[in-house]
């Protein structure tokens, strides 16, 4: 039972370790270090490839995600619609802080 009970231990510190030293917190959303920006509509061109993460601050929601090349314009204004908001994430219009995250490709396998 003892044996047991570390063996838990040990592997739930390497999890939490883990989860807070790399590219995210320990709630899931990437660090503050990627923050790019926020809005309900936002338009985004890179210098490097990387992956874009939409958060809704408030609840923690990851809300969405999209791979974007180097030097390549993408644009997403679907979050303007309060009735979308509310249908597919749960989250009240008035209520929402959309945040931008963007990881480089070159620091995306950090653990």
């Amino acid at each position: 039972m003892k044996n047991t009970q570390i063996a838990l231990l040990t592997i739930s510190s390497l999890f939490i370790g883990c989860a807070s030293t790399g590219n995210f917190t320990h709630s899931g959303i990437p660090k503050e270090k990627y923050y790019i920006g926020g809005g309900f509509s936002y338009s985004v061109t890179p210098e490097e490839s990387g992956m874009l993460y939409v958060v809704e601050k408030n609840s923690g929601k990851l809300l969405k995600t999209h791979h974007i090349d180097a030097n390549k314009g993408f644009s997403d204004h679907t979050l303007t619609s309060p009735e979308l908001l509310k249908s597919q994430y749960g989250v009240e219009h008035t209520e929402a802080k959309i945040t931008l995250y963007f990881i480089p490709d070159n620091e995306s396998n950090k653990s």
